[in-house]
C-alpha cells in the first residue's frame, strides 16, 4: 500500500487527539510520512519530534544549526508521493529556499564527486565522468534550469530515501532490493499501456515526464534506475536485446517492465542473437533519442527524423544500428551521398551480437530497395488487425519494384503471420530463402511454419540449415533447441 494512503488511512481511523499513537504508527525509515507527519501537527511535541526524524533520516551528519527545513515543506512530501492537486506541472517546481536546502542535504551522495554533475559539455566527458539524471534533464529541458534543478531534487530526495532505509555499508543487493520497493512499491512506477506507450513512446522515454507521470517504458525507467544507481554508489551493467534494454548487477538483472525481478540472460536471447550487446552510459542519451526517432520515422516524419538521428550519432558514433537507421532516413529524403555514406560505414561494420546480420544498409548501397519499400517498413502499426493490412497491402506494392529486397521480405511474412496466414508467409519467406539461403532466421522461420502444417519434411530441411549456419558461429539458439525437440517429438 502507497506509504501516504497508509497514513492517511490512519489518520482517518485515530482521532485527533490520539497523535502521540499516530506518531508511533510512523514507518520509522520513512522520510515522507515523517515530513506529512508534521506539516498536520507542527505545533505538537510529536509533530516536532517527526521534524527532527526526517532529518535524521535525511543526512547522516549533523546538521548546521542555520540550515532548517522551508516555512512550507509540502513540495518535499511531493516530491515523492504527489497528490491530486498537486499534480499540475507548474507546481512541481521547488522554491529556491527548499531546493538550496535539498542540495545542501545531500553534498554527501557519490553523484557529486563525478565531473558531470556541474558540466554542461556532455559529450566531451568520459564514461566515468557522465552524470546521468544531469545530462538528460540539460538534454531535455534545454534552458529551463530552473525546472530541471526541480528533477534533480527528486532524484537525491529519492536516493536519500533508499539511504536512510539500508545499513550504512549496504550490500549491492540490499541496494537493489531497496530501490526495488521505492520505485515500483511505493511510488508506483508502471510499465504504460500497449494501447497508449506505442502512440507516445518518447513521453515514456524522456527522464522528466516519466517522474511525472510515473510510467515509462523500458528504457525510460531504466534510466531512472540508473540515474538514482549513480547517487547511492551502486554500479550497474546496461545490455540491449533487440527492441529492449534491461540493467543487471553481478549477474543479477533488473527487469524494469516487471518490477525489477531477475530474468536469466538466455531468456533475452532471440533465434539470431549469440550474445548481448553491453552498453555504457555515455550511449543513454543517444538511446533516448533513438526512441524518439523512431516515432518520427514511424509516422513519416523524415526531417524529425533525421535530425534525432543526428543527436543519437553525438553519443553513439560507432554504433551500426543508428548509422544504418539515419542513413535510410537521408535516402528516404533524397540526400543520396549522405545517406551512401553512412550505410556504407554500416554495411561493412560486423556484428558480433548476431549470427546473420542484418542486410537493410547493404540492399540499400547495391540499389535492391525502392523509397517506397523503405517508407513502407518504417510505417508505424498499432495491435488493430486494420493497422496491419494496411501496413502490408503498402509493402506488397512496394516490393514489386524492389524483388532482391530482403528485409522487405522477412517483414512481410512476419505481417502474415501475425494476420493468421501462414502460407503466404512460407512464400515470403522462399524467395528471401532464395536470394540468401544463410540467414538464420528465414531457415528457423520456414522450419517453424512448415512444422505446424504438418510437412516435417520440409520443416527438419531448413532446420538442419538453420542449425549448420548457428553452429558455424558457435552458438545453439535456445528457440532452435526448442524446436529439435519438436521435430524429434514428431517424428
Amino acid at each position: 500500500m502507497d506509504i501516504l494512503v497508509r497514513f492517511f488511512l490512519l489518520l482517518f481511523l485515530l482521532s485527533v487527539s490520539d497523535t502521540e499513537a499516530l506518531y508511533e504508527s510512523l514507518d520509522p525509515t520513512s522520510i515522507s510520512e515523517h515530513l506529512a507527519y508534521y506539516e498536520l501537527y507542527k505545533d505538537t511535541k510529536t509533530g516536532k519530534q517527526a521534524l527532527d526524524d526526517a532529518w535524521k533520516l535525511i543526512s547522516p551528519v549533523k546538521r548546521a544549526a542555520t540550515l532548517q527545513f522551508p516555512e512550507n515543506i509540502g513540495s518535499f512530501i511531493y516530491l515523492i508521493h504527489p497528490v491530486e492537486e498537486f499534480k499540475k506541472k507548474e507546481q512541481f517546481e521547488l522554491s529556491d529556499e527548499a531546493e538550496e536546502t535539498l542540495n545542501t542535504i545531500a553534498t554527501h551522495l557519490p553523484n557529486r564527486q563525478l565531473k558531470g554533475y556541474t558540466s554542461d559539455a556532455i559529450e566531451s566527458l568520459s564514461e566515468d565522468e557522465i552524470d546521468l539524471g544531469h545530462a538528460l534533464f540539460l538534454l531535455n529541458l534545454g534552458n529551463d534550469r530552473k525546472k530541471a534543478r526541480s528533477y534533480e531534487a527528486l532524484l537525491d530526495l529519492m536516493a536519500l530515501q533508499v539511504l536512510a532505509k539500508i545499513p550504512k555499508n549496504a550490500t549491492a543487493n540490499e541496494k537493489i532490493n531497496e530501490i526495488n520497493r521505492l520505485i515500483f512499491y511505493e511510488m508506483g512506477f508502471r510499465f504504460p499501456p500497449h494501447s497508449i506507450h506505442e502512440e507516445a513512446i518518447d513521453e515514456f522515454t524522456f527522464l522528466p515526464s516519466i517522474l511525472e507521470s510515473r510510467r515509462g517504458v523500458c528504457l525510460g525507467v531504466s534510466t531512472l534506475y540508473l540515474a538514482l544507481a549513480q547517487r547511492v554508489g551502486l554500479q550497474l551493467d546496461i545490455y540491449t536485446p533487440p527492441g529492449h534494454i534491461f540493467i543487471s548487477h553481478n549477474g543479477r538483472n533488473i527487469e524494469t517492465t516487471m518490477r525489477g525481478v531477475h530474468i536469466h540472460f538466455d531468456e533475452y536471447l532471440n533465434i539470431n542473437t549469440k550474445k548481448l550487446k553491453k552498453r555504457s552510459l555515455k550511449e543513454v542519451p543517444g538511446m533516448v533519442y533513438m526512441n524518439q526517432a523512431s516515432i518520427f520515422l514511424g509516422t513519416g516524419r523524415w526531417q524529425e527524423a533525421a535530425a534525432t538521428y543526428e543527436k543519437a550519432l553525438r553519443f553513439m558514433k560507432d554504433d551500426r544500428q543508428i548509422k544504418e537507421l539515419l542513413g535510410s532516413t537521408y535516402f528516404i529524403l533524397g540526400e543520396q551521398g549522405k545517406a551512401i555514406k553512412l550505410l556504407q560505414e554500416a554495411a561493412k561494420q560486423p556484428d558480433s551480437e548476431t549470427i546473420s546480420s542484418d542486410h537493410l544498409a547493404e540492399d540499400i548501397v547495391q540499389g535492391r530497395v525502392s523509397k517506397d519499400a523503405l517508407q513502407a517498413v518504417f510505417m508505424h502499426v498499432d495491435e488493430t488487425r486494420k493497422s496491419i493490412e494496411k501496413k502490408k497491402d503498402m509493402l506488397v506494392q512496394a516490393m514489386k519494384s524492389s524483388p532482391q529486397f530482403r528485409s522487405g521480405y522477412h517483414l512481410l511474412a512476419m505481417l502474415w503471420v501475425e494476420l493468421k496466414k501462414p502460407q503466404e508467409a512460407i512464400i515470403c519467406l522462399e524467395k528471401l530463402h532464395a536470394i540468401d539461403p544463410n540467414d538464420i532466421s528465414c531457415e528457423y522461420y520456414l522450419a517453424v511454419l512448415y512444422h505446424e502444417r504438418f510437412n516435417d519434411k520440409k520443416a527438419i530441411q531448413h532446420f538442419e540449415r538453420a542449425e549448420k549456419i548457428a553452429a558455424d558461429h558457435g552458438s545453439m539458439p535456445k528457440p532452435l533447441q526448442e524446436l529439435k525437440i519438436a521435430l524429434l517429438t514428431a517424428r
